[in-house]
């Protein structure tokens, strides 16, 4: 949570010195218009990307559960083999007369 903290503020830090820079060099030409698309479209771009990864890590998250429970059943099947073997071993072993 703190990396991506730090990086809407480095993003927000330099947006804003890149508007105020390029608002001074064209100050002639600026269409605030213009600009408010960008800004528009910039923003439809990052909820987009947003979304993008919001299901990735539901899908990762889902995919280790199955995982988590595959493993569970894997080790229950390890443990019983393991119970049957040592059961065998104790009935095999010869009686002395």
């Amino acid at each position: 949570m703190l990396r991506w903290t730090f990086i809407v503020i480095g993003a927000l830090a330099t947006a804003s010195v890149l508007f105020a820079h390029l608002y001074r060099v064209n100050e002639s030409i600026y269409d605030p218009n213009l600009f408010a698309i960008g800004v528009g479209g910039l923003f439809c771009l990052l909820c987009g990307v947003m979304l993008i990864v919001l299901s990735r890590n539901s899908r990762l998250a889902m995919e280790l559960k199955r995982a988590k429970m595959r493993c569970e059943v894997l080790a229950d099947g390890t443990w019983e083999l393991k119970r049957r073997r040592h059961g065998r071993r104790v009935c095999s072993k010869p009686r002395a007369i």
